[in-house]
């Protein structure tokens, strides 16, 4: 229902549905200082993997580009910044080719003219079911608004996820100060990265 819901006010608010003008180009790579996560839409992964074990969703950081023209000058303000506000996904098992579920989740980024930024969303939330399958694809479209008020549909994006129970979570490491400060996996647990923990004192 919400998806027609969507279809129905693209219709009559009249969507761009334009991957020219604003388009998602990849998934961003996170960079850990002093436990704070950071996403340079620049560093892209090649995949994705999504552990199940614990019950985690599975988070992506798209890389949206923006390649409308600013129109900001000292007559007028900017009207061609983009604002995302939700994601339609579509789960398709990769091994048989069939939907597994698709959905409205939302999104949130902001993407300056002429410029690439970083959107996050709950690409797989813990309710939607994939542990029947080894890998899935996830086609994601992004819809949002314009700052002038126009709204904004991209092009499908599609990305390969594996999906496992347990290898994202490894065993312990020994660290001599007893700390592990730059793991990725610290970002979003179960999502792409293992998670590296110290192990407990003797």
């Amino acid at each position: 229902m919400r998806l027609r819901t969507l279809a129905i006010l693209c219709a009559l608010t009249g969507c761009a549905d334009d991957n020219v003008s604003v388009f998602i180009t990849g998934v961003a790579i996170p960079t850990v200082s002093d436990g704070a996560c950071e996403y340079d839409s620049s560093t892209m992964l090649s995949n994705g993997r999504y552990d199940t074990s614990r019950g985690d969703s599975y988070i992506l950081f798209a890389s949206v580009n923006n390649a409308l023209i600013p129109r900001a000058n000292e007559l007028r303000p900017e009207t061609n910044g983009v604002f995302i506000t939700d994601a339609v996904v579509n789960v398709i098992d990769a091994n048989i080719g069939a939907s597994i579920a698709e959905y409205s989740i939302p999104a949130s980024g902001y993407i300056q003219p002429g410029s690439t930024a970083v959107v996050s969303m709950e690409a797989i939330p813990s309710s939607i079911d994939v542990t029947g399958t080894s890998q899935v694809i996830l086609e994601i479209s992004l819809i949002g608004q314009t700052q002038g008020e126009i709204s904004i549909e991209t092009g499908s994006f599609s990305w390969v996820v594996s999906v496992c129970n347990g290898c994202l979570f490894p065993m312990c490491v020994t660290t001599e100060d007893g700390e592990v400060d730059e793991s990725l996996g610290l970002c979003s647990p179960g999502s792409n990265f293992p998670l590296v923990e110290a192990c407990p004192a003797p």
